[in-house]
């Protein structure tokens, strides 16, 4: 091959072949333990997170093909967790083969993304679910990208006047393809949230749904929004939160003639980043009921931790920790809070160390 020539490198072949499959995993859902090695890949070579962008721009024209009616804005969506550099981009685009290499690598291409593509069109019904300790991201169809905490579950079900997500269970974090002409509504019990785009979390807790906004703005809506229509009931107030605001919703008992309450809290950067810990393994604490502590590692952990000591629950903790950690937890509530931890089974119960036995 001489210098001049314009036929890829072996190294590129096999870099978009790389591309092609990491589009469909992330497509797909990555998994905890896809998450190191998709961005041990990127880091490899600083033109991989290039390729892989032109690759998704290229399965996103492939979409509107198999589909014209399709909006750009509705084709499925890579996300790539950090920007692309300028330069590898435009270099990238000096290294494109000839048309007739592009043509094979794009026959390549939706030979592989045509394997397990989701709909693509107006109508999209999935399920996602977590086990205890996992978590996953999804690419949605119109951009928007769903992340499931340990636990969770949600269906997405998208119409063409509607996308709408039903957490059942658990929590999630949501980045929102912005389209005003579609709205993107988040269910959680009987509490409806609507978003344009934006990033936010939702909680969903047997007593409670919690909702945080990152970026944007959202409007919580404490009853139901039925889905054949695009607003909620104008008798039940909306509450508008916006970034860097917590809302948290009271779930009256099902059948109970009561109106959820609704109460907007203001959240600084070091509990904002806290909350949102989990998105990057960890489970930070800064004056934490130990009691709450407690169910935060219960929720990642079939070992189970209790209270065995009611005078406890109530007493402040601070750490971080990564979320099946409870052990290296219990190491330190042993040593520096008087605490002692009996183990029984698949559980330890936590008590408060005798007097008798801490002046030793």
């Amino acid at each position: 091959m001489n210098p001049g020539s314009n036929s890829p490198s072996p190294h590129l072949r096999t870099a978009e072949h790389e591309a092609a499959a990491w589009t469909l995993r992330i497509r797909n859902g990555l998994r905890n333990e896809d998450h190191r090695e998709f961005e041990a890949w990127l880091k490899r070579d600083p033109r991989h997170a290039s390729i892989l962008a032109e690759m998704n721009e290229t399965s996103r024209l492939l979409d509107r093909l198999r589909d014209p009616s399709l909006a750009p804005a509705d084709a499925p969506y890579v996300e790539i967790p950090f920007d692309i550099d300028a330069t590898h981009a435009n270099r990238r685009r000096r290294w494109l083969a000839p048309l007739s290499f592009a043509a094979a690598a794009i026959l390549a291409i939706v030979g592989i993304l045509s394997l397990n593509l989701p709909v693509t069109g107006d109508n999209y019904s999935r399920t996602f679910s977590t086990a205890a300790g996992a978590s996953q991201t999804v690419q949605l169809p119109d951009g928007s990208v769903l992340r499931l905490n340990t636990d969770s579950a949600v269906v997405a079900d998208y119409t063409a006047k509607a996308r709408r997500i039903h957490l059942t269970r658990g929590e999630a974090f949501f980045s929102v393809a912005k389209n005003p002409q579609r709205p993107f509504w988040v269910d959680a019990g009987t509490i409806s949230v609507r978003a344009v785009g934006t990033e936010f979390n939702v909680r969903f807790r047997p007593e409670s749904v919690e909702v945080l906004v990152k970026e944007g703005k959202v409007s919580v809506n404490p009853s139901p929004v039925s889905p054949s229509i695009s607003a909620p009931d104008s008798s039940v107030p909306a509450h508008m939160i916006v970034a860097g605001e917590q809302a948290t919703v009271s779930l009256p008992p099902k059948y109970a003639n009561e109106r959820p309450q609704v109460i907007v809290a203001p959240m600084d950067a070091q509990r904002m980043e806290s909350a949102l810990a989990w998105q990057q393994g960890r489970l930070e604490f800064t004056d934490t009921p130990l009691a709450e502590v407690v169910a935060e590692f219960n929720r990642y952990n079939r070992h189970q931790l209790a209270i065995g000591d009611p005078s406890l629950r109530s007493e402040p903790f601070g750490g971080t920790f990564a979320p099946q950690g409870y052990e290296a937890f219990l190491e330190v509530l042993e040593q520096s809070f008087g605490i002692v931890s009996e183990r029984h089974g698949n559980e330890t119960i936590l008590r408060r160390k005798a007097a008798s036995l801490q002046s030793n």
